[in-house]
């Protein structure tokens, strides 16, 4: 049973909430639907314009709440600037599930998806159509990257 391993509850179930964030969630939960399916919308139209294989994102119905729309590149760092140099932010954060059996692996995957993996913009900010500007923006530095690499090897 994998809950019964756990004796007691983690050290961040004893801190209290910041009240900050509690105020964010207040303000924003009678609307919580709708900029969920904003969030979905958005990640619907990077999926359709950049293809899965992009996009690293297997089902987003079943994120309750989507955070992050990943996109996968093969240089992070060109990628990110030529991106933020024509007006779009992205992030660079990203989860990696670990099982309790791989504490002590150098855990490739994770490296690899550090190397490899920016968020898209999913905000509230971003409308539709701004969405599929930033997903052809997107499409036209991968598709430049390739052909760079294709150059080079």
């Amino acid at each position: 049973d994998h809950g019964a391993q756990r004796t007691r509850e983690p050290a961040y179930y004893q801190q209290r909430p910041d009240p900050f964030a509690l105020a964010l969630v207040l303000e924003q939960w009678d609307d919580i639907e709708r900029r969920i399916d904003h969030r979905r919308r958005l990640m619907s139209i990077y999926r359709d314009e950049l293809g899965e294989t992009a996009t690293c994102t297997p089902n987003s119905q079943a994120e309750v709440c989507p955070i992050r729309q990943p996109i996968r590149v093969k240089d992070k760092r060109a990628f990110f600037e030529t991106m933020f140099s024509a007006g779009t932010d992205l992030g660079w954060s990203f989860d990696y599930a670990v099982s309790p059996h791989d504490q002590q692996a150098d855990f490739p995957h994770a490296h690899e998806i550090a190397r490899e993996v920016l968020n898209l913009p999913i905000h509230e900010g971003v409308t539709e159509a701004r969405a599929r500007d930033i997903a052809r923006q997107a499409k036209d530095v991968r598709a430049r990257q390739t052909q760079d690499d294709a150059h080079a090897g």
